[in-house]
């Protein structure tokens, strides 16, 4: 896939690659990074990310081998340009600014490391994970419903100061403030379909249970793609249980947002 992606963008121009930012540490963001590093790009992320991505890469790569085999990487490179908070890049008269948007203090939705990008100039808000446009929810790294819907606030609060002209999510379509509404209301089908299954959270899901659980959120959105993050959403439910899918944060604090320093 990344190979692809690189013959595309040598389709469009035959510029240098001059930068590859990584939002997160999720494997499908970062699995490319030596594809574009022997490109001669350069690697940026938060220093935290980079952390993330060195004590969970060699996992990743064993647990997905029996999903993924040989489509996997053989190694993994981790960026060296790292930032804390935010950074300023330029590609000629073009500025791109990378903020951290959570961290390991902030609630988090998809994953707890993100950094979100701002071209300025064009308008352009890339929000990595933080919402899924017709696709089904990959719910990791403790994500619980609650801690997600906070992070949405977080989203919309962004939006409304930035005034993006378009938003790019991670995965699906580009659009506008509308996928932060559609994220909420899967969000809230899904975790009402869990909490069904589960007896408000005090019953484990047993195998008999996920599988029409899987069926129902299936059925209840046919038009989303890629059920590969419902799967591994399911199975996680399963083994941690799912009051961690169900309840926030512990303390029943509101965690703020970081700052964005723009």
């Amino acid at each position: 896939v990344v190979g692809a992606g690189l013959r595309d963008i040598r389709v469009r121009t035959d510029a240098p690659i001059r930068y590859v930012t990584n939002s997160h540490h999720h494997p499908d963001h970062v699995f490319g990074n030596l594809v574009f590093a022997k490109a001669g790009a350069e690697l940026v992320s938060s220093y935290f990310t980079a952390r993330m991505i060195d004590q969970s890469s060699f996992w990743y790569l064993m647990f997905l081998q029996g999903i993924f085999g040989g489509h996997l990487p053989a190694t993994y490179a981790v960026p060296r340009n790292t930032f804390v908070r935010s950074r300023e890049l330029w590609l000629g008269k073009t500025a791109v600014q990378l903020f951290e948007f959570t961290d390991s203090t902030t609630v988090s939705g998809e994953s707890v490391d993100v950094t979100m990008a701002w071209l300025p100039q064009s308008k352009v808000l890339h929000v990595a994970d933080t919402v899924w446009p017709g696709a089904h929810t990959f719910f990791a790294d403790g994500t619980s419903v609650p801690d997600w819907f906070t992070q949405l606030g977080h989203i919309r609060e962004l939006v409304n100061e930035l005034q993006p002209r378009v938003i790019v999510p991670g995965h699906g379509a580009p659009g506008d403030a509308g996928m932060i509404d559609a994220q909420e209301r899967y969000l809230t089908a899904v975790s009402r379909m869990v909490e069904a299954y589960c007896r408000g959270g005090e019953v484990a899901l047993d195998d008999e249970a996920k599988a029409k659980l899987r069926q129902e959120i299936v059925n209840a959105f046919p038009e989303h793609r890629n059920q590969i993050p419902l799967d591994i959403s399911l199975n996680l439910i399963q083994m941690v249980g799912p009051m961690a899918f169900l309840t926030g944060r512990p303390d029943g604090a509101t965690a703020a947002r970081l700052p964005t320093f723009l």
